[in-house]
């Protein structure tokens, strides 16, 4: 049995070496030779900073010094790349992560507009039983609502609301099967304003582009929909908001109104 790791810690030890089970060859000194077993956790950790990725397998190695989380191996990715390439690998050879620790803005690269909610909505795809932790930095309710409503996370954490401390502590709740939200997602729940208004993420996304000036013909490019539709939905979304028109200034003053959105 040969498993590979290009770089990270098993349990504190600090590896970049193949490991060969079965023909027990020679590796560094400072490696212990652990078998995979069911027990053994594959945690997957998207973040661009290596300092934060670092700090996460420090607090996991805590954890499981204390004897609350089992042994673990980590798959450190450190931009949109290694985590596009990790994903499909990891796919390829029915290797499911029990856990992936993602962060939602990553350094540009040639995917430029690419960012942790295309690799999470990828991760619920491809491992359905993953339970993601999603981190952000960024105060945005559109981004909230739209990562609620396709990934689902086991924990949506915003930097602002977590220190050291608080981050153990969210991550065993995570291993333990709960629920986890940081104060600021919690406050959005409760008074999530596209819930209580009946949008769902396409009528959202329209009141976007509208906001932006997007014609209708490029809006239905956009949404993969027909011109046809979009009159539609837009009349629809006029309804739901309470504007005095479809038109389309009436439909953004009257979100905007209602969302507390400037």
């Amino acid at each position: 049995m040969v498993i590979t790791y290009t770089g990270g810690f098993y349990c504190g030890a600090i590896f970049s070496f193949e490991v060969n089970i079965a023909q027990n060859k020679t590796s560094p000194k400072n490696v212990k030779y652990f078998q995979i077993t069911p027990k053994v956790k594959r945690i997957l950790i998207i973040e661009d900073e290596p300092t934060l990725s670092d700090a996460y397998i420090f607090i996991l190695n805590g954890l499981h010094e204390q004897n609350k989380i089992d042994a673990f191996v980590p798959y450190v990715c450190n931009s949109y790349e290694q985590a596009l390439n990790r994903i499909r690998r990891m796919a390829l050879t029915s290797v499911t992560p029990t856990i992936c620790i993602l962060d939602y803005r990553l350094k540009k690269s040639k995917h430029d507009k690419k960012n942790g909610l295309e690799l999470g909505i990828m991760i619920r795809d491809h491992f359905p039983k993953c339970k993601i932790i999603f981190i952000t930095s960024i105060a945005d309710k559109y981004l909230y609502h739209n990562i609620i409503d396709t990934i689902n996370p086991s924990a949506f954490l915003v930097k602002s609301d977590i220190d050291h401390t608080r981050t153990a502590e969210d991550i065993l709740s995570v291993f333990e099967g709960k629920l986890v939200y940081s104060k600021a997602i919690n406050d959005f729940v409760r008074n999530n304003p596209y819930s209580n208004n009946k949008l769902d993420m396409k009528d959202v996304q329209m009141v976007r582009l509208l906001r932006k000036r997007f014609s209708i013909p490029q809006i239905a490019s956009q949404m993969d929909m027909s011109v046809s539709g979009i009159e539609y939905r837009k009349r629809k979304l006029a309804e739901r908001l309470g504007a005095p028109s479809p038109n389309i200034n009436d439909i953004i003053a009257a979100f905007e109104n209602q969302m507390g959105e400037p």
